[in-house]
């Protein structure tokens, strides 16, 4: 029903209202446990007053579950559509980086791997630059970074062998 990405996001989204919960303990809680009395001596004593939750923590809470229920409805709205996140642009970016270097390095039919390995590196960027700013509709972030970096040791190492045979040519 729910894919990776939206998993992953529904559970920060829990790990968030979790810790918000955490930290909007009433300060009686925390005061019982700092002094390190039990609950019957707590209530009995005067030092220790059981304290309502700030308007803050109230409110934080409320807004905390809406977005919550928002991210869930939008999710199941996508699923029951059918749609999922647009990978394109990372799944050229890693095939062109694993090609090139597939087939760079083979003699006749290398001169395939420079284009290829460019095409890897701007497609990775702009698949990168899409994920980032609509994660929503656009995902493989990983495998658009995966072809950059398969695009770019490949034109590395390409450059750093041609500077190694011009050293030779000029000794």
């Amino acid at each position: 029903m729910f894919n990776n990405l939206q998993i992953n996001r529904l559970s920060r989204v829990a790990l968030l209202l979790l810790v918000s919960m955490f930290f909007s303990l009433n300060s009686y809680a925390v005061k019982k446990s700092a002094v390190g009395i039990n609950a019957k001596e707590a209530q009995k004593s005067s030092v220790v007053k059981k304290e309502k939750p700030s308007l803050f923590q109230r409110l934080s809470t409320k807004v905390l579950s809406k977005k919550i229920e928002k991210k869930i409805a939008k999710f199941k709205a996508r699923a029951e559509k059918g749609e999922g996140e647009k990978k394109g642009m990372a799944i050229a970016a890693l095939a062109l980086g694993v090609l090139s270097f597939l087939v760079g390095f083979i003699p006749g039919i290398g001169l395939i791997a420079i284009p290829a390995a460019i095409c890897a590196l701007v497609f990775g960027v702009i698949g990168r630059k899409k994920a980032k700013e609509n994660p929503g509709e656009y995902g493989g972030k990983g495998m658009a970074l995966a072809g950059m970096i398969l695009g770019i040791v490949f034109l590395g190492i390409l450059l750093l062998g041609i500077l190694f045979i011009a050293a030779l040519f000029a000794l």
